[in-house]
């Protein structure tokens, strides 16, 4: 590995190995038949590939071929996890990639072993489409019909009286449906048997919880997360029991008092921060669905030392009162940073890692996402066409003359977000003044050599001579 590039975010330490034993026995625990070795090389490159930048990928595979000769390079597609992914971009008037689908797949193994995530890259490299796309996946997964009898059999047994409950919970482990199916084999196993009457009693219990969960989940519908802060879930249709919950905090926006909580020097009384109120409320909602945190913003060590122990394995945020707070086995917390230069090697060991290239993106991909949101009505399908050629003509020689430097602007900014700001701008000046009675008037015998009329947008042809100007104006204003 001293071969590789030299990276702030690159940490093989004994964290790393013990991420490839948990993801390695996990998928033992998934598949007890398969080859070890080939599940070993899986785990492997599951834990390290993300972290990587691209020009290190072909050493890494080498490496990795040397010590074991059967490693073949393709990984083990799940058709599952693709059909969610096709059906959330979808969903979502984006556009599928192969690098967006690796990104995406890459992160939900990491969050299987990982409390901290650390997303690096460049702006507008995907890193919260990303997040996006995943809680959706995760949401559609879980309401798929195995898994959910699965869920469902995992919260009824979670519905046991107190006692049996202390004693499940004894025998906890990381992930919640694991842990209860192991939980409950160890009660058993201690000897505590039930009588004949209990166990119907039960089973009636369980039945009826499941009536209940399915009229619920066909009356229900999920959502978004609001403006307010509000957490709610992620992915739409469907039981809460089956949402993924996440909140977004900008932590250099906010003052370390602010973030974490400060005590009132006049009352002595405490007072929650941004991040630990979210915590706080995470930890108490025992749904059992997956809650991330997300900081979309620069780390520095005035505030992420501060998360070290909810990122090791004490999984608990110490605030400045000395009151410590328990995170849920279900809870994440996400950190969306251009760089970790100034993050400490503490908290790059403690965190995985997955690393955007600025490539990943284009901006065919950005102009059709754009375009696939314009309303049908006047823009048909082959007005969006002509369009996107408009921009086949600026957008290329625009970008390529920056970067060949010979146009210089005043503020660095990086070449997808001047295509958003044409897209943003241009969004702005297409309320076209339609006729309400064009129809009607180029059907009559009425003269139409009148200058408002042929000002007007009453023909396709006109339509595009108007989206023409307004591209080459907005041209002016965003990408020069």
């Amino acid at each position: 590995m001293f071969q590789l590039s030299q990276q702030a975010h690159y940490d093989f330490g004994l964290r790393s190995v013990k991420t490839v034993l948990l993801l390695a026995g996990e998928l033992r625990r998934q598949d007890p038949s398969a080859n070890e070795e080939s599940l070993l090389i899986r785990a492997i490159c599951d834990a390290n590939e993300p972290k990587f930048v691209e020009e290190d990928l072909p050493l890494f595979y080498s490496t990795l071929s040397d010590f074991f000769p059967s490693y073949c390079g393709e990984a083990e597609s799940d058709e599952e996890f693709k059909d969610a992914y096709f059906a959330a971009v979808e969903e979502r008037g984006l556009q599928a990639s192969a690098s967006s689908l690796t990104a995406t797949r890459q992160l939900s193994q990491l969050l299987l072993a990982r409390m901290g995530t650390v997303l690096l890259g460049a702006p507008m490299s995907g890193k919260s489409t990303a997040i996006l796309l995943l809680a959706d996946i995760l949401s559609r997964l879980a309401r798929s019909p195995k898994r959910m009898n699965a869920s469902k059999r995992s919260a009824s047994r979670r519905r046991r009286p107190a006692g049996r409950q202390r004693a499940a919970e004894a025998f906890s482990g990381r992930f919640a449906s694991r842990t209860s199916r192991a939980s409950f084999a160890a009660v058993r196993a201690r000897g505590r048997r039930r009588t004949a009457e209990a166990e119907s009693a039960e089973e009636s219990e369980e039945a009826s919880d499941e009536e209940s969960e399915e009229s619920s989940e066909e009356e229900s519908e999920g959502g978004m997360e609001n403006e307010e802060g509000d957490a709610e879930p992620a992915a739409g249709g469907g039981n809460e029991m089956y949402a993924v919950y996440y909140r977004v905090v900008n932590p250099k926006a906010l003052s370390i008092s602010a973030l974490f909580g400060k005590v009132d020097s006049l009352t002595q009384e405490w007072s929650d921060g941004v991040a630990a109120r979210m915590v706080r409320e995470f930890a108490a909602t025992e749904t059992g669905s997956p809650k991330w945190i997300v900081f979309d913003g620069p780390v520095d060590s005035l505030w992420i030392e501060s998360m070290n122990t909810a990122l090791d394995d004490n999984q608990m945020l110490c605030l400045p009162n000395g009151e410590r707070i328990k995170l849920r086995p279900e809870m994440r917390l996400l950190f969306e940073v251009t760089d970790l230069q100034a993050a400490s090697p503490a908290t790059i060991s403690r965190c995985g890692m997955l690393h955007f290239p600025s490539r990943g993106v284009s901006w065919e991909s950005l102009v059709r996402s754009w375009l696939n949101r314009l309303p049908h009505d006047p823009f048909t399908e082959e007005l969006r066409e002509d369009l996107f050629e408009y921009f086949r003509l600026v957008v290329p020689a625009t970008l390529t003359h920056f970067q060949a430097e010979t146009l210089e602007s005043e503020i660095a900014s990086p070449l997808l977000s001047l295509v958003s700001s044409l897209c943003n701008i241009l969004q702005a000046v297409l309320h076209i003044p339609l006729d309400p009675a064009a129809e009607q008037r180029l059907e009559s015998d009425g003269p139409k050599d009148d200058r408002a009329f042929n000002a007007g947008m009453h023909t396709p042809q006109q339509i595009r001579r108007f989206l023409h100007a307004c591209l080459v104006c907005c041209s002016l204003c965003s990408l020069l």
